[in-house]
């Protein structure tokens, strides 16, 4: 498990989520960390912050591997692709893909050390503000405008797991087994089971609304 301090700590811990310990603190933004996001196969960490920055880290050395700097504003968002060779970061107003496939490759080097492809999508809709997408285990969780949350095997949406209302607005999540735990701009944690939709999605069924 990972969180990422405000601006006066500016730092990342990485915790043991079963013994509860903790195993390393990462030190290098310069702002507050406003997203995290694991990649598929656990080995690597990326973190967006206030600073405009992304930094992608080692888990089991808490090393720094990457820092990937010209965002228009703080990072919102995170994702790895399932294959782990592109990084997405998102801001309220753009969408930034990265290409970390050198990275993925080599599992080492420093910052700077790596050469990244940047491609910057159009701004967003003001529809979109509120917009959350990630992968965990091979499904997708996402939620738009309307805060309906959605559920999907593989990267994108089939079955609407629920609705949560504004003042609940979803900034990130956890998945496990058959739990989904959504963090809310509140402070507040909304826990899920999808026990019964992920057979559907399995079998490629139907899904109801």
């Amino acid at each position: 498990m990972a969180t990422g301090g405000n601006e006066n700590d500016k730092t990342i811990k990485i915790w043991d989520a079963i013994a509860g310990t903790h195993v390393h603190t990462l030190h290098g933004h310069d702002w507050s960390v406003s997203s995290l996001a694991f990649s598929n196969d656990g080995s690597m960490l990326a973190s967006g912050s206030g600073d405009m920055t992304v930094r992608v880290w080692d888990i089991s050395s808490g090393s720094l591997l990457l820092k990937l700097p010209y965002h228009d504003t703080y990072i919102q968002q995170l994702q790895f692709t399932e294959g782990g060779l592109n990084l997405i970061s998102r801001t309220p107003t753009t969408t930034y893909t990265w290409d970390i496939s050198a990275l993925a490759a080599s599992r080492g080097g420093s910052e700077g050390a790596v050469g990244v492809l940047l491609s910057k999508q159009s701004e967003h809709n003001e529809a979109d503000k509120g917009y959350m997408l990630g992968v965990s285990q091979g499904y997708c969780f996402s939620m738009g405008g309307a805060h309906r949350v959605f559920m999907g095997k593989g990267s994108w949406d089939r079955g609407l797991v629920g609705a949560v209302q504004e003042e609940y607005r979803i900034t990130g999540f956890a998945f496990h087994t058959d739990r989904v735990v959504f963090v809310c701009t509140d402070g507040s944690v909304i826990i899920l089971d999808v026990s019964r939709l992920k057979p559907k999605l399995e079998s490629n069924d139907e899904l109801d609304d």
